[in-house]
């Protein structure tokens, strides 16, 4: 009899630990979600498409401060800074943020929409070769 207790212990041992962590994970999520006040979406394409984000810095760069914290993206780290989707790439931004990016690109367009936790455009700019988009708030 001892035995199957034990086991039994360790079976809702497991089942505890599996539910605390997935309340912290809920925690965390809930506090990311708190944070992001707002969202850029850039794109780099011609006629109003999206191609490919990573075709507009070859040369350049995007510097993104949230939160305080600064970070220079190249060509080659950019993607961890968002996600990119068929209409553009996605970048989540605090209440307080700020946004330099300039187009390397010589025919395709950079552009840059800014939308706040209800979903509204808050800010729309586009520009072409080595122009650049700075905002923020």
């Amino acid at each position: 009899m001892p035995q199957a207790s034990g086991v039994r212990g360790k079976t809702v041992s497991k089942i505890m630990k599996t539910l605390a962590l997935a309340f912290i994970a809920s925690l965390s999520f809930a506090a990311t979600q708190a944070m992001a006040e707002y969202k850029a979406v850039l794109t780099c394409g011609m006629n109003g498409s999206h191609i490919n984000i990573l075709a507009c810095f070859t040369d350049t760069d995007l510097k993104v401060t949230n939160n305080g914290q600064t970070g220079i993206y190249k060509v080659y780290n950019i993607k961890q800074l968002g996600s990119e989707y068929q209409d553009g790439f996605h970048i989540t931004l605090s209440n307080s943020f700020s946004l330099k990016a300039q187009n390397s690109h010589d025919t395709l367009t950079l552009g840059i929409k800014i939308y706040d936790a209800n979903n509204n455009e808050t800010y729309q700019d586009m520009v072409g070769k080595y122009g650049v988009i700075n905002v923020g708030n």
